[in-house]
């Protein structure tokens, strides 16, 4: 970015001192539900996300497969201190009240079985339903090789 995108970003930063130490964008911010929106800019057209604008004029650049997430919880945080670079998987893992948070939580398969089963893959599995999708599997195999 150039030194008039870099101050234009900037300028859209609050200079009001926030008690957690976040720095709040105060500028647009992603479509979708009040609280679930992030803080976005627009570089020559095309929109990007705040957080991951604020790590590559602070930090460096964000290595390829990665994203940047915010230590501090708060979406519209763009604290170069508060920014780490993490992979996918490990942002929704370690996301509070996310998805991935929520999962693992679960103790109980959708049908109410305890999962008892880790497959090949790190998957969890209960045995009944494994049982009976194992058995669905090699009827239908059955039944195509009779034909």
């Amino acid at each position: 970015m150039d030194d008039w995108t870099t101050r234009r970003f900037w300028s859209k930063v609050s200079a009001l001192p926030h008690p957690d130490g976040c720095r709040i964008w105060t500028g647009g911010s992603s479509g979708g539900q009040v609280g679930r929106r992030y803080a976005s800019f627009y570089v020559e057209g095309v929109m990007h996300y705040c957080a991951r604008l604020a790590y590559e004029l602070k930090i460096g650049p964000v290595p390829d497969g990665y994203v940047v997430r915010q230590l501090c919880g708060e979406r519209m945080c763009v604290n170069p201190e508060h920014l780490m670079a993490v992979s996918q998987s490990l942002k929704a893992k370690q996301a509070p009240g996310g998805v991935g948070l929520a999962n693992r939580l679960k103790t109980t398969c959708p049908e109410g079985h305890p999962y008892t089963l880790i497959d090949c893959q790190g998957r969890r599995r209960c045995r009944p339903c494994r049982r009976q999708t194992s058995t669905l599997a090699t009827r239908k195999y059955r039944a195509k090789m009779k034909e």
